[in-house]
């Protein structure tokens, strides 16, 4: 009945009743100013997940190309008490912008001791605005985020005790601030628990392996946006047995591994090819240029060679990807300081110039990732007044660094 009375308007008057009508829906579901809203409304999240033996975004199979970060002027957990947000998002948007990466991993200390947490899990209220302030930095540089939790600790708190409680209280604040950011990528429980005296001093790695499982368990149960793995220090260990334990491996859901024998990368990968189908990533993979009693034995030239393998296999393995140890250099020159080789690890030097294995490593195919999840958080801090700048010596060719350059001055020369 409807289409025969249409059929006898004229065409003009039916254009302009059509126009109508559907401008009436349009408002009906959209309400006032609904048309602006709809033409603007943000995408939702896209997460990386996992399809087979790799990463996907939007359907589509991604490298992981990535560094670990610290600022270079205050590493390790100084990095949260001596914070500079202007530097930070310099160093890493140089970084993306030069070598061509899609992923950055952080590193987040637990426990009263770095200042993290009070005894009973509380996170600290700016260290946690910091860790905001990153992960939109790598946002607003394309990077994705791997964030590891629990670092620094040896801490496996028994189930229902007063620790597993506070490291509950820990966990659960960062994971639900992040759980909905697809500027995150990926959560790293623990940072190399077979590393501790904890896992190494047997029969305790049983206990760990509990610890693991049960904070792995809570992690899900907050997020199931984001994949979930540990970076283990030595791959052998994701599958090691521990009595009444699962298999590490079957608490990831890709292998993460820290691999420095840099001329066995690639029979390593192969090993563990042979042991699983899960995505296998390089979550730590380098080589220092520098070092403070031997500076023969670690040089540039080395360390191309390392970033070649690091490639190749990457390349020819078709694994997941590879995140390199560490972004940049953390002193000049070789140092006496109290953490030696790792100061040279950078694939940029502290004056900004590439090392020419960051030139080997920028060759590696990897697509941009970038987010929707957006903020506009105020960079804080103030620069590191030279704080780790080394003393040179040059009666005997020597920079003195860290607790060695406070004890000399301390001590008034």
């Amino acid at each position: 009945m409807f289409i025969s009375l249409f059929g006898r308007i004229p065409r003009w008057l039916r254009c302009l009743t059509c126009a109508a009508l559907i401008l009436a829906l349009m408002l009906a579901q959209f309400g006032a100013g609904g048309l602006a809203r709809a033409a603007d409304a943000p995408a939702g999240p896209h997460f990386v997940t996992i399809q087979g033996d790799g990463f996907v975004l939007d359907g589509s199979p991604i490298t992981i190309k990535g560094a670990n970060y610290y600022q270079r002027d205050a590493p390790w957990n100084d990095m949260w008490q001596r914070w500079y947000g202007p530097q930070v998002a310099q160093e890493v948007t140089t970084g993306a912008n030069q070598l061509g990466l899609n992923t950055l991993r952080i590193l987040v200390p637990y426990g009263v001791k770095y200042g993290w947490t009070d005894t009973t899990g509380a996170v600290n209220s700016v260290y946690l605005d910091e860790l905001r302030q990153l992960v939109q930095i790598a946002g607003n540089a394309n990077l994705r985020v791997i964030l590891t939790l629990f670092d620094f600790s040896d801490d496996w708190g028994a189930p229902g005790s007063a620790l597993e409680a506070a490291q509950l209280n820990y966990l659960t604040t960062i994971v639900s601030l992040f759980r909905d950011d697809d500027r995150v990528l990926a959560w790293d429980l623990h940072n190399e628990p077979d590393h501790y005296p904890g896992w190494q001093q047997s029969p305790s790695a049983a206990g760990v392996v509990d610890w693991l499982a049960r904070m792995a368990a809570a992690v899900r149960r907050l997020d199931t946006n984001h994949p979930l793995t540990i970076g283990f220090g030595a791959y052998q260990n994701v599958w090691a047995a521990q009595p009444g334990q699962p298999l590490p491996i079957d608490l990831v859901d890709f292998v993460a591994v820290h691999d420095y024998d840099g001329g066995r990368i690639g029979e390593h990968v192969r090993d563990m090819k042979t042991r699983t189908g899960k995505p296998i990533l390089l979550e730590e993979v380098g080589w220092p240029t520098g070092h403070p009693y031997n500076p023969q034995a670690y040089s540039e030239e080395t360390q191309r060679y390392v970033y070649e393998q690091i490639v190749a296999t990457v390349e020819d393995e078709h694994i997941a990807g590879a995140v390199q140890w560490l972004l940049w250099d953390l002193t000049a020159g070789p140092a006496v300081r109290s953490f030696d080789f790792v100061d040279w690890m950078g694939l940029f030097r502290r004056d900004g110039s590439l090392k020419p294995a960051g030139a080997v490593f920028a060759t590696l195919p990897a697509p941009s990732l970038p987010a929707s999840v957006t903020t506009t958080l105020p960079l804080t801090g103030t620069p590191v007044p030279g704080w780790a700048e080394p003393l040179w010596f040059p009666q005997t060719g020597h920079w003195v660094a860290g607790v060695f350059k406070d004890r000399w001055l301390a001590d008034g020369g």
